[in-house]
């Protein structure tokens, strides 16, 4: 069995795709390390669902509001990479930044608009940087596979 370049096309752009958005998760994270810190207060938290026909997940929402240069700004960005899961960590989440708490806020000098709570890398900015790879990858795998499944098709893949 062949892969159609269309198929091998559709599984690179994708893997493109992901991946881009994972590295720039992974590039925002690292630069985070640098940022400095004001101090900002924790406006609502909360945890949302999220559902498809695969199950569902469980998020963290938190709404913070920071000043920086007498300018005021508002975000709801945790960390770089952040990802939903369970329902509990959503909610370890919600317990460090319960409603109406003081807390650092870190944020790009050059655009003070962009700010997380957390610095580093979350663990979703990987999932989708080696997923975008794997994607990438996929079409020369998959086609190694069944070339040697078509040439002794008792061999176990």
């Amino acid at each position: 069995m062949k892969m159609s370049p269309i198929t091998k096309c559709a599984f690179i752009i994708l893997g493109l795709v992901i991946g881009s958005l994972g590295l720039k998760e992974v590039v925002g994270g690292l630069s985070a390390s640098s940022w400095p810190s004001t101090q900002g207060e924790i406006l609502s938290s909360d945890i949302k669902y999220y559902s498809n026909s695969k199950g569902h997940t469980y998020g963290a929402s938190v709404t913070y509001s920071y000043t920086v240069d007498k300018r005021f700004y508002r975000s709801n960005q945790i960390s770089f990479g952040s990802y939903s899961g369970s329902y509990s960590h959503a909610q370890e989440v919600l317990n460090r930044y319960p409603k109406g708490a003081l807390v650092p806020v870190f944020y790009d000098k050059s655009s003070p608009d962009n700010a997380v709570l957390e610095k580093g890398v979350g663990f979703g900015a990987y999932i989708a940087l080696y997923g975008g790879i794997i994607f990438c990858l996929a079409p020369w795998g998959l086609s190694y596979f069944w070339k040697r499944f078509e040439q002794n098709p008792s061999l176990p893949l």
